[in-house]
């Protein structure tokens, strides 16, 4: 049965320099036993991109935007999971009357070749300390049935996230594994936050030592890194 390993990248298969580069070289070594090697990212395929770059991180598929978008390791688009015209309006008149010199949002998305703007968005991330708990409130009121809305506080900085409810990461995997060639595959997941709570509660998952308290609570089997992942199973 062929081994299907879907990482989450930062804070997982990146925890500094070191780790990652060991367990690159045995990611290699899982891809040339006839595994397949996933990153799920929260991040756009453009930034991931230059991670793979400036490791060399050897991969064959993304799962990127939150499972919003899948690309081969060529960078063709498998998918994207775009969010209707309407809800994005819904989110961009809320985000239209925030102070934006407290806060400030980023979008992700898909980016046409060789531009910088946002062909179609499909997720944000809001940052800063005043009027986070008021944002989240307005848009659990007129959006939770569509969007996961996940706060995360920090010393410095909240960080409030926009996950759209289709795109998620275990809905990534559903999808990957129906692009794959018929075949039966053992998914094994990693993560640390609370974005990769669904994926590792369906999909055989081990959460990091340094995890979020919903990861700690909920996920019993732990690993320090991808490469120790690897490792054991």
């Amino acid at each position: 049965m062929k081994k299907l390993l879907v990482s989450d990248y930062d804070n997982t298969l990146f925890t500094d320099e070191k780790q990652i580069l060991k367990s690159i070289e045995n990611i290699k070594k899982f891809q040339e036993d006839g595994n397949i090697f996933v990153i799920s990212t929260s991040r756009s395929w453009k930034s991931i991109k230059k991670e793979i770059d400036k490791y060399k991180i050897p991969f064959d598929y993304l799962c990127c935007n939150t499972g919003g978008t899948i690309f081969n390791n060529k960078g063709d688009n498998l998918f994207i999971g775009n969010i209707s015209d309407t809800t994005i309006n819904k989110v961009e008149n809320i985000l239209s009357k925030v102070n934006t010199r407290n806060i400030s949002i980023t979008r992700y998305g898909i980016y046409k070749e060789y531009e910088e703007k946002i062909n179609k968005i499909l997720g944000y991330k809001i940052k800063g300390n005043k009027d986070i708990e008021k944002i989240k409130e307005e848009l659990e009121i007129k959006l939770s049935n569509e969007f996961e809305i996940i706060l995360k506080n920090e010393k410095n900085c909240n960080k409030l996230f926009l996950n759209y409810k289709l795109n998620t990461k275990e809905n990534g995997i559903d999808r990957l594994i129906k692009l794959l060639p018929k075949s039966d595959y053992k998914v094994i997941t990693v993560g640390d936050d609370d974005v990769d709570f669904n994926m590792l509660k369906k999909y055989n998952g081990y959460r990091m030592l340094n995890s979020s308290k919903l990861l700690i609570d909920n996920i019993n089997k732990t690993v320090n890194s991808v490469d120790e992942l690897i490792k054991i199973n």
